[in-house]
């Protein structure tokens, strides 16, 4: 999957992003982002089935990699980037629900892993698009 780098206000968020949280390296320390790469934005549409689950209307999921580096290690890092039930109000701007932002992210050292938890665990419940 061919990916598109991100803008410098992008790489910005998700390097703040990423320095809040350090399960992912082996040792805790000061640590920097860098090659952060977009692989993919999806919208996820709740199908009407008879036999749906509570749950928001949609997600946005923004999924990234990037390298991570400190002064013992240094990896490639994936994180998907959640937000629920997109809306556009009267006036034409587009927002989200603003609740539990410590849950807006995951990161992992596996792809497949943060793919599995955000897209595809999803697939029953959810139309998926990728719309980048």
């Amino acid at each position: 999957m061919s990916g598109t780098k991100t803008s410098a206000s992008d790489s910005d968020f998700v390097s703040n992003i990423i320095n809040t949280k350090t399960s992912y390296l082996r040792s805790s320390n000061i640590e920097e982002a860098s090659d952060i790469e977009c692989l993919g934005i999806f919208f996820l549409k709740k199908k009407e089935t008879a036999d749906a689950v509570a749950g928001p209307d949609n997600y946005l999921y923004f999924l990234y990699q990037a390298v991570i580096e400190n002064d013992d290690n240094e990896e490639d890092v994936y994180f998907a980037f959640v937000y629920s039930d997109g809306y556009v109000t009267s006036q034409g701007i587009f927002d989200i629900v603003h609740d539990e932002n410590e849950k807006r992210y995951s990161c992992s050292d596996d792809y497949d892993r943060i793919y599995e938890e955000a897209i595809e665990q999803n697939e029953t419940q959810y139309r998926i698009e990728q719309i980048q």
